[in-house]
């Protein structure tokens, strides 16, 4: 944009006082001082978002993959049995294979009863 298109009260006009232009010069040098601070400041906070972030997609992916395994590892818990499970059916089978030799034991003795009369 051209000055000559600016209204006139926000015209750009020349600094001839020496003690203005180094003022001017000097403000000019404080924003940019400023600016540079605040472009730094941004460019850091800006670093520290972005490594947030990885963390969180690693801390995500991490989780989503101990998720797995615990399923997994329910999965497979439901195909074994517990001790007490275990000691029940060890004791139950004792229990059928005693009434069967007991059976055995029996039919014999009848065996033996009927071919003796």
């Amino acid at each position: 944009m051209d000055h000559a298109e600016l209204p006139a009260e926000v015209r750009l006009v020349p600094v001839t006082d020496p003690g203005m232009a180094a003022a001017v010069t000097g403000l000019a040098t404080g924003v940019s001082d400023v600016r540079r601070l605040v472009e730094v400041g941004f460019t850091r906070t800006d670093g520290q978002l972005l490594l947030v972030i990885q963390r969180l997609d690693h801390s995500d992916q991490r989780h989503a993959q101990l998720e797995g395994r615990v399923d997994k590892i329910d999965q497979a818990r439901e195909g074994y049995v517990t001790k007490a499970e275990a000691e029940a059916a060890r004791k139950r089978l004792l229990t059928i294979i005693g009434l069967m030799l007991t059976a055995a034991t029996v039919l014999l003795g009848l065996a033996a009863l009927l071919t003796r009369t």
